[in-house]
């Protein structure tokens, strides 16, 4: 039975409540009427008492549920503190380390910390302010002058000849040319050949 219709046959068991009709009197309307779906004896006296009691609503009402014991603010911390110290940690180091399941240190880390996996590394979804701002500042810097931008074509195509004539090597030199970390270069050329 689905809640409109638990709330829709408690309406209708008030309505006949309200008429002064009796349990019995109202159970036999309602097996005239509904037949199979009509509700149980039981149902009709259990709510013939609560309307006898004062209760007027034929809602449920709001039950507490069960006491959230895994997702505490000691377990966030810890799973954020770990996470911080080594973003490629696993879900199950996490859940063991704070003894709560992995499907419950799915949730901190997805709902309550904000972070996704990513190329094995766990990372906020949405950056800080001081990491907008670092960032900035890193893209900020690389701009070139007027001068520099006219050779920026020619530098692209002598790149991609590069990378396509033998990865490794071309990546040490384009990082030569660029005056780059060839470790964030070669990030850069990996992320760029997913698109070719």
């Amino acid at each position: 039975m689905s809640s409109m219709d638990k709330n829709y046959f408690r309406s209708l068991i008030k309505h006949y409540f309200l008429k002064g009709k009796t349990a019995k009197e109202t159970k036999e309307k309602l097996d005239k009427y509904y037949v199979a779906n009509a509700p149980s004896d039981y149902t009709v006296k259990y709510w013939f008492r609560e309307f006898r009691g004062g209760r007027n609503s034929t809602t449920d009402e709001i039950r507490s549920g069960r006491p959230s014991d895994a997702v505490t603010e000691e377990n966030v911390k810890k799973i954020h503190e770990m996470v911080l110290a080594d973003r490629k940690v696993k879900v199950r180091e996490l859940a063991d380390a704070t003894k709560i399941s992995t499907e419950r240190t799915r949730h901190i880390l997805g709902e309550i910390l904000h972070m996704k996996k990513l190329s094995c590394r766990w990372v906020p979804r949405m950056l800080t302010p001081d990491q907008k701002h670092e960032r900035e500042s890193t893209s900020s810097r690389k701009v070139p002058g007027k001068e520099e931008t006219r050779e920026v074509p020619e530098l692209i195509q002598r790149v991609q000849e590069l990378i396509l004539e033998d990865l490794r090597t071309s990546i040490r030199k384009l990082a030569a040319v660029l005056k780059e970390s060839w470790l964030n270069v070669r990030r850069i050329v990996e992320e760029d050949l997913r698109y070719i």
